[in-house]
């Protein structure tokens, strides 16, 4: 399980971000790697972390996913959903 993290980690590394644009919208896909996992200025995990992401956009709107895990074992992780709208005005509105 650790070899096949660590593979696609570098997969998705090499590949970088890709934004696929279509008609109804776009795709992005990619994923960070940091030195450590922090949350609210908490250090969770002892060495680095990968935090892919997935978001599709169509005008206004966006849903995604975001996740954040540590190459360890039993180390904290974080998997998010999000959707947002964005108003011409500059003004958006999220969960």
């Amino acid at each position: 399980m650790k070899k096949l993290l660590i593979v696609l980690v570098i997969l998705a590394l090499l590949t970088g971000a890709r934004s696929l644009a279509g008609e109804k919208g776009s795709v992005t896909v990619g994923t960070d790697l940091v030195s450590s996992y922090l949350w609210r200025g908490t250090k969770f995990g002892s060495g680095p972390a990968f935090q892919p992401y997935l978001e599709y956009s169509s005008g206004g709107f966006t849903a995604g996913a975001w996740g954040s895990y540590c190459f360890s074992e039993n180390e904290g992780a974080e998997a998010d959903l999000y959707l947002s709208y964005g108003f011409d005005s500059g003004f958006s509105m999220g969960v």
